[in-house]
């Protein structure tokens, strides 16, 4: 006898049986974007939630201390999404969204929220790049682009960004309106 083990039809129950299901439960979570109506911080205190340079930056410029994209994702509301979810991803105060696992039976429950405005199924294909994957022939391209751009003129002036913080947001892709992970970025009016 090549198996010699006396509870060898029990694990054989056990892996046929019981051990796909556990697999199957397992994909049968989903992510999803769950956005919400509104935003409850009634307290918010820029000074708390800001740092520093980033309040002098809009005193500078003469912008108010915060907008309604600044407020955050009201904490009562990530508490009962999680509450309903498997796993709460990650959430943006921009979007006023939260990113969840869930299984379709809380997905039913989640849309039944009274602040849930619409829940979208989430798009996995997003890739954001790192700097460690930057190759040297990376490097060459990107140091040909800055100096197309007229790197030479913001060094001869001094323009370098020191003390400030820089953000750059390039919309310029073809199609980018209708990409599915961008498209909420085109349907916000300011």
């Amino acid at each position: 006898m090549i198996f010699n083990f006396k509870g060898w039809k029990t694990l054989a129950c056990f892996c046929f049986f019981l051990l796909p299901s556990f697999t199957l439960s397992a994909q049968d979570l989903f992510k999803y974007r769950i956005y919400l109506k509104d935003k409850t911080a009634t307290d918010f205190d820029p000074f708390s939630y800001f740092d520093e340079k980033a309040i002098e930056r809009r005193m500078l410029q003469g912008l108010p201390l915060y907008d309604w994209y600044d407020l955050p994702v009201a904490p009562a509301y990530i508490d009962q999404i999680k509450s309903k979810s498997t796993v709460v991803k990650t959430h943006s105060r921009w979007l006023n969204a939260v990113v969840v696992m869930a299984t379709n039976e809380q997905l039913g429950a989640l849309k039944k929220l009274p602040f849930v405005s619409r829940v979208e199924e989430g798009n996995s294909a997003v890739v954001i790049s790192s700097a460690d994957l930057i190759t040297p022939a990376d490097n060459e391209a990107l140091s040909r682009q800055i100096t197309r751009m007229g790197s030479a003129t913001f060094e001869e002036k001094s323009l370098n960004g020191k003390g400030i913080r820089v953000a750059i947001f390039d919309v310029g892709f073809f199609k980018t309106a209708i990409f599915g992970a961008l498209v909420e970025i085109f349907l916000i009016e300011i």
